[in-house]
């Protein structure tokens, strides 16, 4: 019968270590990695999604429009954007949900389907969102 030998893997690649992970891109690091904090339902959120440096300024009719439909297609009995600000380079929600997955499953599809609208209005490619929310 055969032996199964071990293989000694050092410790160079891999695991956790300082200096790992995906650098920040641009010339300002993204919003930190951190554990989100849990919220009661039916208690407002402030959510913060800035833009990418190279977009178009999101303070235009044509972009509110876009922003208004999709607020109106995915408020349900789960999730709500009860007020929301557009600014020149980033977008202020106050956002109400059942909880935090329902808040971050929803946001992301929520600003995918945003930046896949305002790249086809705005008639480019690439990310408009490079970075993700911060609530």
């Amino acid at each position: 019968m055969t032996r199964q030998l071990s293989l000694a893997f050092g410790n160079r690649h891999g695991g956790r270590r300082k200096g790992a992970g995906r650098k920040p891109k641009g010339a300002q690091a993204g919003v930190k990695h951190r554990s989100r904090p849990e919220f009661v339902r039916r208690t407002p959120v402030l959510v913060t999604q800035r833009i990418a440096v190279d977009c178009p300024s999101l303070r235009r009719a044509e972009v509110l429009a876009v922003f208004r439909r999709l607020v109106v297609k995915l408020a349900d009995e789960t999730f709500a954007v009860v007020h929301w600000s557009l600014q020149t380079t980033h977008v202020h929600a106050l956002v109400e949900a059942r909880d935090s997955v329902v808040l971050a499953r929803k946001l992301g599809g929520f600003f995918a389907q945003l930046a896949k609208q305002l790249n086809r209005h705005w008639k480019r490619t690439g990310k408009v969102f490079p970075d993700r929310f911060e609530a």
